[in-house]
C-alpha cells in the first residue's frame, strides 16, 4: 500500500473510495495520464483500508449511477486526494506564480510607472511571510497580499504605459509583427532611416516586449516611454529601479534632459 493513494468522494453519510498510483491522480486531471496508469483497482470501495467494497445502492447514492467506469472516472476527477508533500509542493509554487503574475501585470512602481520585476515581487512575499494557499483563487489572494505589500514595496494599480520605438529600416520587418502583438499601435511614422511607432502596453508586458525588442534589433533602437524617459533595450528590470532618461541611450537621455 506504500505506492498507493486513495481519492475520496463523499455525498451525504456515503463514502467512496478508488485506489490509484500514488502521484497519479493530479497528472490524469492535467490529461497527462489516462486512466489505465492511474488506478491499482478497477475497482470501487467503501472502505479500502477494510476491503471493503461498494454496493450498486452506494455508486448510485454518490455518483448517481451504478456504472463502475462512470463512477471511477467521476471520483477520480471530482474526489479529494490525500497529496504526497511533493504534490502539494508543486500547487503552492503554481499558485504562488499566479499571485506574482498578477501583480506584475495589473500594479506598477508608482515613480517610474513600469512593473515590478517578478523575482522582486517574489522578494517581497517572502519578507512579508505571506503562505500561500493552494485551494484559494489566486484573485482573492492577491488581495490579501495588497493589504501589507506596500509595507515592502512601492506599488499602483496601473493603467496603460505610453511610448514609442525607433526601428531601423533593416529591422522592421522582423519587429514589426512583435510589436503589434505585444502593443496597441497608436501611430506609425516612416522616414528615410526607419519607422517610429506610437504605441500602449499593459505594464505586465513591458519587460517581455523591451526584452524582445532587444533580441530582434540587437540593440539598435530607441525605446522612449511617457514620463519615464529613455529606456536601454531589453533593461525593464532596471527601468523598473530608476527613471529611464538616466538609464537610457545617449539620444534618449537629452530628450529627457530637454523636457525637464
Amino acid at each position: 500500500m506504500s505506492n498507493t493513494q486513495v481519492v475520496r468522494m463523499k455525498k451525504g453519510k456515503t463514502t467512496l473510495e478508488v485506489m490509484t498510483k500514488k502521484g497519479s491522480c493530479l497528472k490524469y486531471r492535467e490529461g497527462k495520464l489516462g486512466i489505465d496508469n492511474v488506478l491499482q483497482s478497477d475497482e470501487v470501495w467503501k472502505n479500502v483500508g477494510k476491503g471493503e467494497r461498494a454496493a450498486a445502492a452506494d455508486l448510485i447514492a454518490v455518483c448517481g449511477t451504478d456504472n463502475v467506469q462512470e463512477c471511477l472516472e467521476m471520483i477520480l476527477q471530482q474526489g479529494d486526494v490525500a497529496l504526497t508533500a511533493a504534490e502539494r509542493k508543486e500547487k503552492v509554487d503554481k499558485k504562488r506564480n499566479e499571485i506574482v503574475n498578477q501583480i506584475n501585470k495589473y500594479f506598477v512602481e508608482p515613480k517610474t510607472n513600469l512593473p515590478h520585476p517578478v523575482t522582486r515581487i517574489n522578494n517581497a512575499l517572502d519578507s512579508m511571510g505571506y503562505n500561500v494557499c493552494p485551494d484559494t483563487p489566486a484573485d482573492r489572494q492577491v488581495q490579501e497580499v495588497l493589504k501589507k505589500l506596500p509595507e515592502f514595496l512601492r506599488i499602483k494599480k496601473a493603467g496603460e504605459l505610453e511610448g514609442q520605438v525607433t526601428i531601423p529600416n533593416k529591422h522592421i520587418g522582423a519587429c514589426s509583427g512583435l510589436i503589434h502583438a505585444l502593443c496597441t499601435v497608436t501611430g506609425e511614422d516612416y522616414g528615410a532611416g526607419g519607422c517610429v511607432f506610437a504605441f500602449t502596453i499593459s505594464p505586465g508586458d513591458y519587460d517581455r516586449f523591451a526584452s524582445e525588442l532587444a533580441r530582434a534589433t540587437k540593440g539598435e533602437h530607441e525605446l522612449t516611454m511617457a514620463d519615464g524617459g529613455a529606456s536601454q533595450p531589453g533593461d525593464g528590470d532596471a527601468a523598473a529601479d530608476k527613471k529611464g532618461g538616466k538609464k537610457g541611450g545617449k539620444k534618449g537621455g537629452k530628450k529627457g534632459g530637454k523636457r525637464g
